[in-house]
């Protein structure tokens, strides 16, 4: 059965000042009760646990019964992207774009600093506390970044050692594979152990490394939906809708500009806004119709953007920002409208406070 996560960082602003004035909630200063219950409040069927350096993290570590509660509604855990490199092309005649049209900010760099873990060391990180929490949890996925170099005994290694682990495909991670073909891409996945993890705004973005073009989803991600595992799982397992991705504006103005009205789509109840090249989450939910993919959907959307983007220029309640949660939620419920309402799984009950 579906669930539909948020990742804890979703309740997260890179605002010190805004939290520091009472201006806007962040999962930052949350203790584990206080995520879990946000998110069930918010309407969420479980959790996509990113190390942050929080209270919660720090109960899951003591193990305490707090701690235990939040993990057992922790259905996916993202590795870390500070302090990883980006995929670097396998083909050295590939147009390679300029660090500086992408790298974020030096102030931006000490912010994610303090708030974020090391991307290299977050998901054994978060295994360890797993693992004292209440043992390893069957099905658990665990969304990685393939090896900057593109080697496959690498990923394999990586996969072999977090359960349901999955990457994101992107531009650049194809052109650090060799990519040159929907089959091609579809093929490496399989040969990594990999998982899929469609995610429709990282997938249809311009490439953080190189140059030219993005991938055409329609081609892609239908042959992601067609293709299964050996033991008949499916390729794709799990989707990612990323909304108000303000914070890759420097990579790709024009998606992220999308991302915005889709956001506000979403949080509005409005039909969904149309791509000029199919990039767009309509075109996404076309497609997981079409296959009638029936897995967990996680939505992406960063307090510090959605705030703004909805009006909330000098602050958001915490109210305030699980009421646009809730509407975004029910949104995409009835945008995948060939999965029954009923068959979304919600989070535990009677969990003692």
């Amino acid at each position: 059965m579906p669930r539909l996560l948020t990742p804890n960082v979703n309740f997260t602003t890179t605002s010190p000042s805004k939290v520091l004035l009472r201006k806007s909630p962040s999962a930052v200063l949350y203790g584990a009760d206080h995520l879990r219950q946000t998110a069930q409040k918010c309407g969420y069927g479980g959790i996509e646990l990113h190390a942050l350096r929080a209270p919660h993290i720090g109960q899951l570590a003591l193990r305490t019964p707090a701690g235990v509660r939040l993990i057992r509604e922790v259905f996916a855990k993202h590795q870390g992207w500070r302090g990883v490199g980006e995929p670097i092309p396998a083909d050295p005649g590939d147009a390679i774009r300029p660090l500086a049209e992408t790298q974020d900010s030096r102030l931006a760099h000490y912010k994610t600093k303090a708030i974020f873990l090391d991307g290299n060391t977050s998901l054994d990180v978060m295994d360890k506390w797993q693992e004292r929490a209440v043992g390893i949890r069957p099905g658990m996925r665990n969304v990685i970044y393939p090896d900057i170099h593109g080697r496959r005994d690498v990923d394999r290694a990586t996969a072999a050692r977090h359960s349901h682990a999955g990457a994101q495909p992107t531009k650049e991670i194809a052109a650090s594979w060799a990519i040159d073909s929907p089959a091609g891409y579809t093929a490496e996945f399989l040969e990594r152990n990999l998982e899929v993890i469609a995610d429709n705004f990282h997938l249809t973005r311009q490439g953080k490394t190189t140059e030219g073009p993005a991938l055409d989803q329609e081609q892609y991600l239908r042959a992601f939906l067609a293709q299964r595992f050996d033991n008949d799982s499916p390729l794709v397992g799990a989707a990612h809708f990323g909304v108000f991705r303000g914070d890759f504006a420097k990579v790709d103005r024009e998606r992220v500009a999308l991302s915005y009205e889709e956001g506000r789509a979403l949080a509005t109840g409005s039909e969904l806004p149309q791509g000029r090249h199919g990039e767009d989450l309509r075109t996404t939910i076309a497609l997981l119709r079409e296959a009638n993919w029936m897995g967990d959907v996680t939505i992406e959307a960063p307090l510090a953007y959605m705030a703004p983007a909805m009006g909330y220029n000098d602050g958001i309640s915490e109210d305030q920002m699980i009421n646009l949660h809730q509407s975004m939620v029910s949104s995409v419920k009835d945008h995948m409208d060939w999965i029954p309402n009923e068959y979304w799984m919600p989070m535990a009950a009677g969990h003692a406070a």
